[in-house]
């Protein structure tokens, strides 16, 4: 009778759980249905830009059509958070570490920064990476008019800003200056966080502390909207089940302890005790 109530139970939690997905489901939009998810992210990824532009015949940039599939892609991923790369100013792939790119602002918001705008902001995209390029002197990812004024104080970008890798770009990818102008993550470079760490407990260094803190923000909100969650929400009732198998497996452990407690004491009595005896 136990068992058969039990087996009860999970069908009507399974039910309930069915029913909620489907509840869920039936209030999605068209971009939000898995099936079209998936056909927009497959076609995407394997559409060319030329022939999407000799297609559909757009009066449109590369950098504008890049904007929209970027935005679609974003808007119908499955709950992952997307790393757009590389932001900004990557001219070139040969001898790229540290080439100092010059460009006005007109030119930067109007070819560079183009590709990415849509998609970081009303694609709400989650995680972007910096370039290995200077822009103009400063480094791409101590840049804090790209990275904050733009990135995130005008486009609203709220999730994760990293690096290139960074390990091979030391000499000019100083940790301090590019925390504290929007970089969340030094990417393969684990030495950065024994640094930041000095620099905020040794050296007390508060300016670098918080934004630390912030850039700790920054992967608990990605995190937060990503598959991570995996469909949490305030109305979610979690249920603790607790398994056949879980308290007899600890009964078993708790049972062996003993027998290896008492072996130990047999043991002794056997080289000590017995042996004083005679």
């Amino acid at each position: 009778m136990f068992y058969n109530a039990r087996r009860v139970r999970k069908r009507q939690n399974h039910a309930m759980v069915k029913a909620e997905i489907e509840k869920q489901n039936a209030g999605q939009s068209f971009l939000q249905n898995p099936y079209v998810k998936t056909g927009i992210i497959v076609v995407c990824m394997i559409a060319d830009m030329a022939t999407l532009y000799s297609i559909f015949e757009l009066q449109m940039t590369e950098q504008q059509i890049l904007t929209v599939i970027i935005t679609i892609v974003i808007a119908g991923a499955l709950n992952i958070a997307p790393v757009l790369l590389a932001l900004c100013l990557n001219d070139q792939e040969v001898t790229r570490h540290g080439v100092a790119t010059f460009a006005t602002e007109q030119a930067c918001r109007e070819i560079y920064f183009k590709a990415f705008e849509g998609a970081l902001s009303d694609g709400g995209g989650l995680g972007v990476m910096t370039s290995y390029n200077r822009i103009g002197m400063t480094a791409s990812p101590a840049h804090y008019g790209a990275q904050v004024e733009i990135l995130r104080n005008e486009w609203g970008f709220k999730g994760i800003n990293i690096t290139d890798s960074s390990k091979d770009a030391s000499d000019y990818v100083l940790t301090a200056e590019c925390i504290t102008s929007g970089t969340d993550l030094f990417l393969s470079d684990t030495g950065r966080t024994s640094e930041l760490t000095n620099l905020a407990i040794k050296d007390r260094d508060g300016n670098i502390l918080n934004w630390m803190k912030t850039a700790n923000e920054h992967f608990y909100y990605a995190h937060s909207r990503s598959i991570l969650i995996n469909g949490l929400a305030e109305e979610t009732v979690v249920h603790e089940t607790v398994y056949w198998w879980q308290p007899a497996l600890i009964a078993v452990c708790a049972a062996l302890a003993l027998l290896a407690v008492a072996s130990l004491g047999m043991f002794a009595w056997n080289a000590y005790v017995k042996k004083e005896r005679r």
